[in-house]
Order: C-alpha cells, then sequence, then structure tokens
C-alpha cells in the first residue's frame, strides 16, 4: 500500500502498520545510561548493539 492508498475494510479485517525507526534527539554519547539498560532488558536493542553504538558497558 502506498502512502496515499484507500482500502475497504469488512468486519473482522486486521490492519497492521508499521512504521520506520525513529532516528532519535542528540548525540548517541549523551543517551542516559538507565535508558540503555532498559532498552537492553526490554529487548529494543541487542547487548552487540549496546557496545556498538554507546560503548556499553561503561560508557553510555
Amino acid at each position: 500500500m502506498s502512502s496515499k492508498e484507500r482500502r475497504e475494510l469488512k468486519r473482522g479485517d486486521v490492519v497492521s502498520v508499521r512504521l520506520a525507526d525513529a532516528g532519535g534527539f542528540g548525540p548517541v554519547s549523551e543517551r542516559d545510561a538507565a535508558a540503555v539498560e532498559r532498552d537492553l532488558s526490554e529487548g529494543y536493542i541487542t547487548p552487540e548493539w549496546a557496545r556498538e553504538a554507546y560503548g556499553w558497558p561503561g560508557d553510555a
């Protein structure tokens, strides 16, 4: 579907919308350590990504 496409829905149809990731705000180096820990614990990022992007553990 394009961004302007219209479709008729029937009772029981399911609509799923997937959006691109947000770009974030501010320098990665200033990301709050608690936020990185929360993202890790909730599965939003992997330990590998935390190390690559934030220098985790320790330098976040």
